[in-house]
């Protein structure tokens, strides 16, 4: 008669076997081995705190420790089609590991900018004279009814690639190019954008001493990302959505369609779980 898989104990040679199989093969094809079902073999593994490596997809390879302590020794600093390269994986192989492992670019940490005196006041006089720093307000209209996002954005139009050009060089962002019709003339336009928290006050909190025209909107965006970074992953407070509106009217930018800025008061009180 068979014993019972489920009362019958381990003996050490299974033991050993499910050890030192456990991080190469799957639970199926253990319990073939050991003449368990997947499921008693699962919970032994769990009560002798091993882990598994499981498969990056249908037909992939097992995820190796090494492997693991690249992403997670690499994967705030470069981007993970580099990480990808250096393990021989996909960009979104490593991301989707990442994300199993607990792992996220989503925070608000600041970027580092080494920038000389004479870098700030340059790129202080561009955005004052050229630029654009306000917050930016997005609602969703899907299934979901998620809250309004608000963003700070900080950008820079101008006629001449080698500003914009620089702009990127020196503080990152993103950088895009279209045409606009002038007379009847279409000419080449570029644009220079930062938007999100972390690097918005990054940039500002270089150069909103130097600012002259648009000082007053830079520190209050600088306020009000300082709030957030304190506040991350909150729902928006009253005060932050107030100085929000306030930001948006002095930098003239246009209300939203359907609601205003003042209106998310109400609607936040009524979406605590936003």
């Amino acid at each position: 008669m068979k014993p019972n898989q489920y009362t019958h104990p381990w003996t050490n040679d299974e033991l050993l076997v499910l050890k030192e199989k456990y991080s190469t093969m799957t639970a199926k094809e253990l319990a073939k081995i050991l003449g368990r079902t997947p499921k008693v073999v699962s919970k032994k593994a769990r009560q002798l705190g091993l882990r598994a490596i499981r498969r990056e997809g249908r037909g992939g390879r097992f995820w190796t420790v090494e492997e693991e302590q690249v992403i997670i020794g690499n994967y705030r600093r470069m981007p993970y089609e580099k990480i990808g390269e250096k393990i021989g994986r996909t960009k979104w192989a490593v991301r989707g590991r990442a994300t199993k492992l607990g792992l996220t670019k989503h925070t608000h940490e600041l970027p580092i900018l080494n920038l000389t005196d004479l870098e700030k006041g340059y790129v202080a006089g561009i955005i004052d004279g050229e630029g654009t720093i306000t917050i930016t307000i997005r609602f969703y209209n899907g299934k979901y009814n998620r809250c309004p996002e608000l963003r700070p954005l900080v950008e820079v139009a101008n006629n001449n690639k080698e500003i914009i050009e620089k702009l990127k060089n020196t503080l990152g962002g993103s950088f895009s190019a279209k045409t606009y019709c002038y007379k009847g003339i279409e000419k080449p336009s570029y644009e220079w954008m930062v938007t999100g928290v972390p690097r918005s006050f990054a940039i500002l909190r270089e150069i909103a001493p130097h600012l002259i025209a648009k000082q007053k909107v830079a520190y209050n965006l600088i306020e009000f990302c300082q709030s957030r970074i304190k506040r991350f992953r909150q729902r928006l407070s009253r005060q932050e959505i107030i100085l929000a509106n306030q930001i948006r009217n002095m930098s003239g930018a246009k209300r939203p369609k359907r609601k205003n800025l003042q209106e998310l008061l109400a609607y936040h009180q009524d979406k605590p779980h936003c």
